[in-house]
């Protein structure tokens, strides 16, 4: 599975997932929202959960709600690179 990305995700609560991500070109990530906030909806869908489902990934939490029709996820942020990237070397 290394040309993709993939998340597995499992239920661990009536509004609680577990969801660890591969992306390809990284390896295993501490974190992706987007797909934390996808596993969240596709689980809430299913009826599997209830909104706000809390998705713990290896990097934090992250809460998903929906409101009114849209999603919304918020959690903590952190610093975890400071880099430089000389873009002449890339064409």
């Amino acid at each position: 599975l290394r040309d993709v990305n993939v998340e597995v995700a499992r239920v661990t609560g009536a509004h609680a997932l577990e969801v660890r991500v591969w992306e390809r070109g990284s390896g295993e990530t501490l974190a992706c929202g987007t797909g934390a906030t996808a596993a969240a909806y596709v689980f809430a869908y299913d009826g599997k959960v209830s909104f706000p489902v809390s998705v713990k990934l290896p990097g934090g939490v992250l809460t998903v709600e929906y409101i009114d029709g849209r999603v919304y996820a918020s959690g903590n942020v952190q610093l975890n690179y400071i880099g430089e990237l000389n873009i002449s070397d890339y064409g």
